[in-house]
């Protein structure tokens, strides 16, 4: 089977989730930032997890950081739009851009291989994620790959909400996600049967012939908009004087 996430935080907690496999490398990083943007990163020492355990080895899982509500999609898989993205985002926050950049799209080409081979070849995938709007477009490009699948292709998608003990979570995506929520999101799980597997194709189809700079959830729809469609949200948060760029990002995001 092959465990299919849209986020490394995530696949890194679902990857804990499994019941077999080497988890020594995974540990917890802390980022905060301060009123004046600048960030501090801490690396914790994870607590060892106990379980509840999902059924499988740690390498079924496979995530890939598509970032499809983002940018040119018109040449997908083709991984080079996706490394220049990436290199944009470094630049724009006035980061050096490591190694990974090009690891990441090496990684995102084998992956693609690996998932066309298991349409094919009748694989199971299972595929977490939720309605944020890179993880829904994940979620349909996915479909657009897997419409013709012969194996079982599930979907277990992230509620915003839901009940705990002492009330209710919000998590904000499979990226904010802990090892035990997978395990109590299998409830959700469901099978994603052909017919709707083409209609998600079809849309994702629709996207990739607008192009357009952006993609955004509109009455939990995945629509193409312009490269203004987030501007009054800024707006509202700009501070009087002047400001970096990751504040305005974090202040908007609050």
């Amino acid at each position: 089977m092959i465990e299919l996430i849209f986020s490394d935080s995530g696949a890194a907690a679902l990857g804990i989730a499994k019941k077999t496999g080497d988890k020594s490398s995974l540990c917890d990083i802390e980022i905060t930032t301060d009123l004046d943007g600048n960030e501090a990163i801490e690396t914790l020492a994870p607590e060892p997890y106990a379980g509840p355990f999902i059924d499988g080895d740690f390498s079924d899982v496979a995530s890939i950081w598509l970032m499809g509500d983002v940018g040119d999609i018109s040449v997908l898989p083709d991984w080079s739009s996706r490394l220049r993205l990436l290199r944009e985002i470094f630049d724009t926050h006035e980061m050096e851009p490591d190694d990974w950049i090009e690891e990441e799209g090496q990684r995102a080409k084998a992956f693609v291989a690996r998932l066309e081979d298991a349409a094919k070849n009748g694989e199971s995938v299972r595929i977490w994620w939720s309605d944020l709007a890179d993880e829904t477009c994940g979620y349909y490009w996915a479909m657009n790959i897997l419409q013709n699948a012969k194996g079982l292709i599930t979907s277990v998608k992230i509620p915003r909400i839901w009940p705990i003990e002492d009330g209710y979570s919000i998590v904000n995506g499979t990226r904010e996600m802990v090892p035990q929520d997978f395990h109590a999101m299998l409830k959700w799980e469901r099978a994603i049967e052909p017919a709707e597997r083409k209609a998600a194709a079809l849309h994702w189809q629709h996207l990739v012939s607008e192009n357009a700079p952006l993609r955004a959830m509109i009455n939990g729809i995945p629509c193409s908009v312009p490269d203004s469609f987030y501007d009054y949200i800024l707006y509202q948060v700009f501070p009087d004087n002047n400001f970096k760029v990751i504040e305005a990002i974090g202040r908007a995001l609050g």
